[in-house]
């Protein structure tokens, strides 16, 4: 008795040293924000009115949108145009180069989209402001794209076009990437202009592109957390079809084609993949820790070697938490009949999974038979759009260390968390020519991206475009 209490006292010893040797955060004061032109708030309602939608790999695309959105850029920034050389990849999407002092030195990149999602017409009345609208409402810009992705783009373009009209040069070469079909999976432009880049023997030492944020929820954490985009997971998509003879509604036999179906991927949710603590999300935990004021969220986090069991079943409660831990597999389109009196022969069903480090598409078509258990259900690939969890930038390294510092001058008491990014971004066309491949935007605000009442702050808008200002003067 006397050695259990002893083993359990050196337990909660170690629990608790460890606990309280979670770093301290800084106490670092941001810079105040930098003041901007009128004419950048109105190239930012300008560029969200402007309809560049993306409706699909097969579906027309609306040229006129392209070449407006092609025309006001021109117009709202003549000196990135008259400094900077433009080259076109199929027509839409666009690669600057600005030319630095040492074109010996490997160049930085700040890339974003401006291509956005549709907005659905049942959905278009639910807007507080209408879509594409652009409107300024008190101190938020609203509209489809204001976060993803134009507010990224304009704040690029407004700070390149303030450093040109300081007389800034920088020191190494800076390249700006727009791609103009991300939300359609990005072949046409990232991966043409990631292509072209490679071709020409360019190796980046730092990539910027959408992704992270700060969080500043107080329910989260008690001091802003930098989540900075270090690792992509992967993707891929199944179709699952059945086959079994049907016929009359009056006669249906003990088990349709829409029945097992139906059991598999019921069987599939119910049993979701493993969660797993990758390194880059040991690192997230780290810091979040160390932002945290709950001393038993650092107790968790600090005794994984205990506690890991606790905090995986804790974080598998939030959606967004549960997705940086796990394999998500989830089904997004169903397909069945053609009357409502007949049983369909073919019943079908496409699931897509977003995919951990460490595995790969192939295990995952693997964990769709083993988990489904029924021969029945034949897996195939839904499409070519597929790849593998990309590799992750260091978070020693001079792109994370940079971007990282940057955001501590426009975000009091800032801790820079690195972040497994568990949607799909341009930038992975760009790790074939960076190592330094960083997702990052310095805006606290991120609402509304694929839904109803897309908007930004404006003084979101100005803190983007001000950390971009520092960054792009901190290069050497």
């Amino acid at each position: 008795m006397l050695l259990l209490l002893i083993l359990v006292f050196a337990v909660a010893g170690i629990l608790v040293v460890k606990t309280l040797l979670t770093p301290a955060p800084g106490s670092g004061k941001a810079q105040a924000l930098l003041p901007f032109p009128d004419s950048a708030l109105q190239h930012f309602q300008h560029a969200i009115q402007v309809p560049t939608v993306s409706l699909g790999d097969t579906k027309p695309v609306d040229t006129a949108a392209f070449i407006a959105f092609r025309q006001m850029i021109e117009t709202s920034y003549p000196l990135v145009h008259q400094q900077l050389s433009r080259q076109a990849f199929n027509q839409f999407s666009y690669l600057y180069t600005w030319k630095g002092k040492d074109t010996t030195l490997a160049p930085y990149i700040f890339m974003g989209h401006y291509d956005v999602v549709p907005v659905e017409g049942v959905a278009e009345k639910m807007w507080r402001q209408k879509p594409f609208s652009g409107a300024l409402v008190g101190d938020t810009v609203w509209g489809r794209g204001a976060c993803d992705d134009k507010g990224s783009v304009i704040a690029i373009l407004e700070a390149v076009e303030s450093l040109l009209k300081s007389g800034f040069a920088p020191g190494r070469t800076i390249y700006l990437s727009f791609g103009h079909d991300e939300e359609i999976g990005g072949h046409r432009g990232a991966n043409a202009i990631a292509g072209y880049l490679k071709s020409k023997g360019v190796k980046a030492d730092f990539v910027m592109d959408e992704g992270g944020m700060i969080n500043t929820d107080k329910r989260f954490s008690a001091y802003p957390l930098g989540i900075i985009g270090v690792q992509e997971k992967g993707y891929a998509s199944y179709k699952l079809t059945v086959e079994k003879p049907g016929g009359h509604s009056s006669q249906p036999e003990v088990e349709t084609a829409i029945d097992i179906l139906a059991k598999g991927l019921a069987k599939l949710r119910e049993h979701p993949a493993p969660a797993t603590i990758t390194p880059v999300m040991r690192e997230f935990l780290q810091a979040s820790a160390i932002a945290s004021s709950s001393f038993i969220s650092k107790m968790a986090i600090q005794n994984q070697w205990l506690l890991g069991a606790v905090l995986k079943t804790e974080l598998t409660k939030d959606k967004r938490t549960s997705a940086m831990i796990r394999t998500t597999i989830v089904p997004t389109m169903l397909d069945a009949g053609v009357k409502d009196n007949v049983i369909p022969t073919v019943a079908t069903a496409v699931v897509n999974s977003r995919i951990l480090p460490g595995q790969t598409p192939e295990s995952v078509r693997d964990y769709l038979s083993k988990t489904m258990a029924d021969e029945r259900i034949v897996i195939t690939p839904y499409s070519d759009n597929w790849w593998a969890p990309s590799a992750a930038t260091s978070t020693t390294g001079k792109p994370f260390t940079i971007v990282a510092a940057n955001a501590a001058k426009v975000m009091d008491s800032l801790v820079p968390a690195p972040f497994l990014m568990i949607g799909a971004t341009d930038s992975r066309y760009f790790r074939q020519v960076s190592d330094g491949v960083i997702n990052f935007s310095a805006s606290t605000f991120m609402e509304g991206y694929h839904g109803i009442d897309e908007r930004l702050p404006v003084q979101e808008f100005q803190r983007m475009y001000t950390f971009l200002v520092h960054v792009m003067r901190s290069i050497e």
